[in-house]
């Protein structure tokens, strides 16, 4: 038996799984089959891959659907101003949401102009899932990135030594054109006679030329101490992409669709390495003239009976309604091949149109690994409410991984 290295293989994961829901307003069963493959050369420098999913739903009739997230190939190249071409369907995430792209794309390096980095990419983008995305028939994108650039910039007692940054212009089609440019800016450097000395400041935003319209805008200043410390100040006038929220998110985000302003401090101390807590309030403006409140406390990061813990606690008010939540998690590895994640929350909820309700809600996942390549896990989240309809997800995964580039072959 030999060791061999395998510069050409197969890798991804196969899931089978199964779910019964009612957080869309009814009660849902489906079985769903999700693909995740991709074959790599790494002498040739190609990549193919595929993610790929088939559900099937309990309703009358039965409901079948199925999606393609990406499919693709993918050409590196050692010579030359371009690193790599990739054709096909892929997925992107940037100032238009997150969002598949029929077309391509190539990315390189212009050493002319100090190393900086481009990114070209055309097709016709499309949603995924319940993600929020600008639609169109034809976009065109083009962004240009630099890395760490020396400035060496001093004002009184914060200095500047060097910036990174972004910027995208992007062209859509349907019907009329649309024109719009994306950009993210910082600076690293140090503030001078405090002992938050590292400092990192913050410049982003997204304009739309046709309708002169300034969609989204992201200032934010960052003073720390190593790992042990840190202090951030931030302003971000935005629109949430996704309507989704996670477990942890519905309890103690001010999250709102629609255009909002929000105004937010944290602080966090980390004196020695099993603990770290914080605190952080947000004010956040919405664009029906209602303003929200938020103040957190957390803890995290601390060990209970060989668990890593953290807890959470949160004051919302938002107009007329308000909310105060205690959220507290924990995950620690029940032996080498089992491993459990579990959630509370209590929350109790002020509204001037629903009323006053209780909420206790539980969300766990214990995972088993049956062999080296197979794991099955089991996931529920339930969530009762005194006044609203209670709420719960049930699923089970059986999860099939495979890595063939490197391995044993006997001889």
């Amino acid at each position: 038996m030999v060791v061999t290295s395998a510069e050409a293989g197969l890798f991804g994961r196969v899931d089978s799984v199964g779910v019964a829901d009612n957080r869309n307003g009814h009660h849902s069963i489906y079985i769903e089959e999700q693909v995740d493959v991709s074959y790599v050369d790494e002498q040739a420098g190609w990549r193919l891959a595929t993610a790929l999913s088939a559900r099937l739903e309990d309703r009358a009739g039965g409901l079948f659907q199925g999606d393609i997230y990406h499919l693709y190939a993918e050409q590196s190249f050692n010579d030359g101003p371009l690193s790599a071409v990739k054709i096909g369907r892929m997925q992107r995430s940037d100032a238009l949401g997150f969002y598949t792209l029929d077309g391509a794309q190539a990315w390189g390096e212009v050493s002319q102009l100090g190393a900086q980095k481009f990114t070209l990419y055309a097709g016709r983008p499309g949603r995924i899932d319940d993600f929020y995305m600008v639609e169109a028939d034809l976009l065109l994108g083009a962004e240009l990135q630099w890395d760490n650039r020396p400035l060496h910039y001093r004002f009184d007692t914060i200095e500047i030594e060097s910036i990174n940054g972004r910027v995208e212009l992007q062209h859509l089609r349907k019907g009329a054109s649309e024109n719009r440019i994306s950009w993210s800016i910082n600076g690293n450097g140090k503030l001078h006679q405090s002992s938050l000395s590292d400092l990192k400041l913050g410049f982003g935003g997204s304009y739309q030329f046709g309708q002169r319209q300034l969609e989204e805008l992201l200032f934010s200043a960052e003073a720390r101490r190593g790992r042990s410390e840190y202090l951030k100040l931030a302003y971000q006038s935005y629109s949430p992409s996704s309507p989704t929220l996670t477990f942890r998110e519905q309890y103690y985000s001010l999250y709102v669709l629609g255009q909002q302003q929000e105004f937010a401090a944290s602080y966090r101390l980390r004196p020695k390495n099993s603990l770290s807590w914080g605190a952080k309030g947000r004010l956040v403006t919405r664009e029906n003239g209602l303003s929200g409140l938020g103040i957190t406390g957390s803890l995290s990061q601390w060990q209970y009976f060989g668990a890593d813990m953290s807890a959470q606690l949160d004051l919302l008010k938002l107009g007329s309604d308000n909310a105060s939540t205690l959220y507290l998690e924990g995950e620690r590895p029940l032996s080498a091949l089992r491993r459990l994640r579990a959630a509370l929350v209590l929350q109790h909820q002020q509204k001037q149109l629903a009323g006053d309700n209780n909420a206790f809600g539980f969300d766990g996942e214990l995972e088993q690994m049956l062999s080296s390549t197979l794991y099955l896990s089991v996931a529920l989240t339930h969530i009762w409410n005194s006044r609203l309809n209670d709420e719960y997800r049930y699923g089970v995964r059986l999860s099939y991984r495979f890595d063939d580039r490197k391995g044993w072959q006997s001889e």
